[in-house]
Formats: C-alpha cells, sequence, structure tokens
C-alpha cells in the first residue's frame, strides 16, 4: 500500500478538530493536529505534512504568521496552506492570501467542497513537483525538452478535463480577483471623465489594470499578462502586488524606475523556476504629473492613443516587455509632454485589435479602433464605452472571443 497523505489540522477548539478528522478520516487521509501555532510550526518540521487546514485566531500566534513562517522555510513553502475560519471580512481574505495561503474557506463550510478544494491543492502540488523534476532533468540535458513539453500538454489536457469540478474554486478566485483590481470611482480625483472596458476571455483574466495616487501624481497601468484565465490571473494579481510594493511601499514614482523595478523582479522570481521562463507581459504605464501639467507614459510592447481636440496620434511601444526570457539589459524610455484641459488618453491590451470578425477571417485591427475613437470623439467617454462595446460585439458576432480584452479611456 502507498503512503497516505498527511494533513495537518491546526484549530485551537477540540470540537472543530473531531469534526474535521470525522470528514477526512473518511478519505482515507492520515491527520495530525495542533491546537497552537508553535505546536504547528514544530509539527509541521517534523512531520512534513502534504496539506494544512489552518485557523487564523490561535492562542499564541495568529495562523498569518505560521503561514508566513512556513512560507519562508525553503522546506515547507511548498506545503499548500488553505485557511478554515470564521473571520470572513474582505481584508481577511486579502492578509490571508498576503501570507502566502493558497485557498480561504470560510466557516461554517460544506465538507463535499472541502474535500474537492482539498484534492485540487494536492493535485496542483504533485503537478508541481513533477514539472520541478522535469525542469532539472531539462537543465541538465537539453534532449529531454520534447518529453517535457509532452508532459504539460498532458496536464493541460487535465486541467480542461477537470475544469467542471473545480468551476467552484475558479468562481471564488473570480471573487478574490475583482477584489485586489482597484476601483474606477478613484480615477474622478484627476479625470473629469474616463471609461473602462473589461471583458475576460474566461472567468478569470490575465489583463489588468491598476492607479495609485503618490507625491501629487497619479499612475495608471493597463497590463496583459502572458496566457489567460487561471495562469493570467496569477500573474496579474503577482503584478498588482508588486506595483503596490514599488509604488506605495518603497515610494517610487518615476515610470521608468517603476517599470525597471518591476521587470527584475519578474527576472528574479521566474528565471530561476521555470525552464520556458515566458513568464511576462506586455503593460503601458500612465503618470499625470496633476502639479506641473505633465504626462509621461512608457509602453512595452504596447501603445497608446493620445487625442487632443481633432488630433489622434498613436504612440506605438518600445520593444521590450516585463519578464521573459531575455534577460539583458533593458532601456524603458518614457514620453513626456505637457497636458492640456481635454486630452484624452486611451491605454489597451491586443484583446480588441486581435478579435476576429464573425467570418473568422479579419482582425479588428489597431486601424479600426483609431478611426472608431475618432469618429466617436465629439461623444462623452461613457458614450464612446456604450458604441465601443456595440461595435465590438457586432464584429465579434457568434465568433469565440480569444484573448482578454481591456480598454481605458481618460480625459484630463
Amino acid at each position: 500500500m502507498g503512503q497516505k497523505t498527511k494533513i495537518l489540522i491546526v484549530d485551537d477548539i477540540f470540537a472543530n478538530i473531531e469534526l474535521l478528522k470525522a470528514i477526512l478520516l473518511l478519505h482515507d487521509f492520515e491527520i495530525i493536529t495542533a491546537s497552537t501555532g508553535k505546536e504547528a510550526l514544530d509539527l509541521t518540521d517534523r512531520e512534513s505534512p502534504d496539506l494544512i487546514l489552518l485557523d487564523i485566531s490561535l492562542p499564541d500566534i495568529d495562523g498569518y504568521l505560521v503561514c508566513k513562517t512556513l512560507k519562508a522555510s525553503p522546506i515547507t513553502s511548498d506545503i499548500p496552506i488553505v485557511f478554515l475560519s470564521a473571520l470572513n471580512e474582505i481584508d481577511n481574505l486579502i492578509e490571508g492570501f498576503n501570507s502566502g495561503g493558497q485557498d480561504f474557506i470560510t466557516k461554517p463550510y460544506n465538507s463535499e467542497e472541502l474535500i474537492v478544494r482539498i484534492g485540487t491543492h494536492l493535485e496542483l502540488r504533485q503537478r508541481k513537483k513533477q514539472v520541478e523534476e522535469y525542469a532539472i532533468s531539462l537543465y541538465e540535458a537539453n534532449h529531454k525538452l520534447k518529453e517535457l513539453n509532452s508532459l504539460l500538454n498532458e496536464q493541460n489536457q487535465i486541467i480542461e478535463s477537470r475544469n467542471k469540478d473545480l468551476k467552484s474554486s475558479i468562481d471564488y478566485a473570480k471573487i478574490i480577483q475583482d477584489s485586489i483590481l482597484p476601483n474606477t470611482d478613484l480615477l474622478t480625483t484627476t479625470f473629469q471623465e474616463h471609461f473602462l472596458i473589461y471583458r475576460p476571455k474566461d472567468i478569470l483574466s490575465g489583463d489588468f489594470y491598476y492607479f495609485a495616487s503618490i507625491n501629487n501624481k497619479s499612475i495608471i497601468v493597463v497590463g496583459d499578462c502572458t496566457g489567460h484565465g487561471v495562469p493570467g490571473a496569477l500573474l496579474s494579481v503577482f503584478t498588482i502586488t508588486l506595483l503596490t510594493e514599488i509604488i506605495l511601499h518603497r515610494k517610487i514614482d518615476d515610470p521608468e524606475s517603476i517599470l525597471k523595478s518591476l521587470d527584475q523582479e519578474f527576472v528574479n522570481r521566474f528565471a530561476i523556476n521555470t525552464s520556458n521562463s515566458g513568464d511576462g507581459m506586455d503593460i503601458v504605464l500612465l503618470m499625470i504629473d496633476q502639479k506641473n501639467a505633465l504626462a509621461e507614459f512608457i509602453g512595452c510592447k504596447r501603445p497608446i492613443i493620445f487625442l487632443r481636440e481633432n488630433n489622434l496620434e498613436y504612440i506605438r511601444g518600445l520593444q521590450n516587455s516585463i519578464g521573459g526570457i531575455h534577460h539583458k539589459e533593458k532601456e524603458f524610455k518614457s514620453t513626456i509632454l505637457k497636458t492640456r484641459l481635454g486630452d484624452t488618453f486611451y491605454l489597451f491590451s491586443d484583446g480588441i485589435t486581435d478579435q476576429f470578425d464573425f467570418h473568422d477571417k479579419e482582425k479588428f485591427g489597431a486601424k479600426n479602433l483609431r478611426n472608431l475613437l475618432m469618429r466617436n470623439q465629439r461623444f462623452s467617454l461613457e458614450q464612446q464605452a456604450e458604441l465601443l462595446n456595440k461595435e465590438i460585439n457586432d464584429w465579434q458576432g457568434d465568433n469565440e472571443q480569444i484573448d482578454d480584452m481591456i480598454i481605458l479611456g481618460l480625459k484630463i
């Protein structure tokens, strides 16, 4: 017989532990328990559980600190941690994920859903280990590339076949992703008008938007991460977290420095852990300096559209993207211009311009987008969004949406 999967339950209430044990033992798991944070850390070091169900409220140290401590150790960092708590405020969810947790389940919980989520995280951990083993083999012998690609394709097929079972988890992840995206009402302090069209291809999106204010400057970002769905969403959440760290915590407000820092973080975090190192994004960053009436922007493989009165300028992006396999020194050169009242900027991903028509033969294209924005400039941005949405829908027809879509319009 194979070794049983070992699960550590951490809760200071005996009845809670007994109920969880009764549920998990029905599925042939090996159970170990702890009632304090210190005991949980000691047991993890000795027993190496395959997954941890962790309460937040503990008598000595809280679950957040337990999670951070385990994730900081290379020995225990890959153990999936699922918070299981009666605390259900959004701040609790965000704190749980920021501390390194893989999932957050609110008490009272559904036992069937709990088992599905546990199974999902155990399988993902097992698959991750397999990929890492193959990645090491690939590093040592390049001829095993075909074997690795075959395994990845097999994993993609497994993930697709399990999509129905994972639907509840993905819906939950959608709530988390939406909560991390900023509220567009924040734009009203800098811009007289704005609109946002945000259309994920799947439930989750690899496209994202971000706003921050610092030193009388507003920083707006639109990004298109590698992939869409779950992988793209994970990268988008990761990027938003990094942008917050760089801009608000490190107090960096210069666009070139922001993107250099972001690129270096991607290179440092992904280059060692992936064989393909294709994780990255195309991004456009716009900084509005209200005090000095300046706009400064950088596009990494993404253009920006600037409209002033009857003149529309399509400014192409740089050849650099963020992250990826090219680790040579990159330059992120910005464009600076004086702003006037009524200046309008459009930041967008390639999901709109790459969308095929209902005949599946022709892309929407950048030219169509430019012409549409010029025709509709006499309308408010809210009306422009309605017209643009209708145009995209008519163009696409019954054809499948091929990628995530986002476009953000801003009028000074």
